[in-house]
């Protein structure tokens, strides 16, 4: 059941990276397409930009996870 878990972790990171890079692919034609002048833009790329980064520490941080319990289960601890 541990290893199950292990795994789950491994595949919410990989598909948490996923929708990272996917998200701040489709970001660059809203960038292009704003006018950098107006202040509330500058919060709306900020906003997307942090939102993307945590998405990405969220994605590494559940493989990381993921391979560490894998590699407990596998020594017997």
């Amino acid at each position: 059941m541990k290893k199950l878990g292990a795994y789950a972790f491994i595949l919410l990171g990989i598909l948490l990276a996923i929708f990272g890079v996917l998200s701040a692919v489709t970001s660059i034609p809203q960038f292009m397409e704003l006018d950098f002048s107006q202040p509330y833009n500058w919060g709306f790329i900020g906003g997307r930009v942090i939102i993307i980064i945590l998405i990405l520490l969220l994605a590494k941080a559940s493989f990381n996870k993921g391979k560490k319990l894998k590699l407990l289960i596998s020594n017997g601890a």
